[in-house]
């Protein structure tokens, strides 16, 4: 499977974080990933220093409306079958627009309790074909706002344990 994973945010913490976690381990388990991210973002150099594909596009911020004619252009020459849209900074609605616009079908997932009009979390949703959320507190979010509870999957953060165990070698 391919997938394009949209991530707008520029810091490498928190979601930035999680979606390197998600892509590299997508592609230990055969998935070809592809992550698109702003120019100016530690989250592309992180990509990069792990040895993840990353395309960089000029990307200004969420009132950056082009961004929509950068993303359908690299969803048209990349062609994957999904692409997954990570950040509430655009990538939900400049990243679902350029989805709908290229026929690529999209997941989103939504790591941030703060509330939205609940008309725009559920046409969110609809142009989506599935959204996470990384909590039950996120889900419960999702559902005052009116998402359809079979839109919504709860899928916990990644942690990467093998960075905190300690064996003998490392003491």
């Amino acid at each position: 499977m391919r997938i394009l994973h949209l991530e707008t945010g520029r810091h490498l913490y928190g979601g930035g974080l999680q979606v390197l976690h998600l892509v590299g381990g997508l592609a230990a388990r055969g998935c070809e990933c592809r992550l698109l991210v702003p120019d100016d973002s530690a989250v592309a150099d992180g990509g990069e220093a792990r040895g993840l594909p990353v395309v960089r596009i000029r990307y200004r911020g969420e009132g950056d409306v082009a961004a929509i004619l950068r993303i359908v252009s690299v969803l048209r020459d990349y062609r994957p079958d999904l692409i997954h849209l990570h950040s509430r900074r655009g990538a939900d609605t400049w990243g679902l627009l350029s989805a709908v616009a290229a026929g690529v079908p999209a997941v989103i997932t939504r790591r941030v309790d703060n509330v939205e009009p609940g008309w725009l979390a559920r046409a969110k949703a609809a142009g989506t074909r599935h959204v996470i959320a990384i909590s039950r507190a996120i889900e419960r979010v999702l559902l005052s706002a009116g998402v359809p509870p079979e839109k919504i999957s709860v899928v916990p953060s990644a942690v990467e344990v093998e960075r905190w165990i300690v064996t003998p070698d490392r003491a």
